[in-house]
């Protein structure tokens, strides 16, 4: 809801994708008021990747949950899928990522070492990690 607040205010547009129909329905109904500036795509994330076509400027990452089986793996072909989206200017967050002990952590787990060694760079590292190039 804030980002959309925000993508209206600013004369942008938010993107937002999930599989569950529950989720993308409650979500239509309450960023109605910001008319165009927001659209919801009930599909799965890296299928929406895919297929898009336009620059993407922030791409957060939130999909599957951390105790779901595959849920680095799916992360890492999350950033594949977008990466031609991306321009110099983007910004890329995963959710739930952490660097402890050494080692990524969460759903940037393979994502984030990834993006490292095509020369993006951390700019937060908490609860989420926020790159940049």
């Amino acid at each position: 809801y804030l980002l959309g607040a925000y993508a209206a205010a600013q004369g942008g547009r938010l993107d937002s994708v999930d599989t569950n129909s529950g989720n993308c329905s409650f979500a239509q109904k309450w960023t109605r008021v910001f008319g165009d500036a927001v659209e919801m795509h009930c599909q799965d994330s890296v299928q929406y990747l895919l297929t898009r076509d336009q620059p993407i400027d922030v791409l957060y990452l939130d999909s599957w949950d951390t105790y779901v089986r595959g849920y680095a793996e799916h992360g890492l072909r999350e950033i594949e899928a977008a990466e031609r989206l991306l321009h110099k200017q983007s910004i890329i967050i995963y959710d739930d990522t952490s660097y402890q002990i050494g080692n990524w952590q969460g759903k940037g787990k393979l994502g984030v070492p990834w993006l490292l060694k095509r020369g993006w760079q951390t700019l937060h590292v908490g609860h989420q990690t926020v790159m940049a190039r």
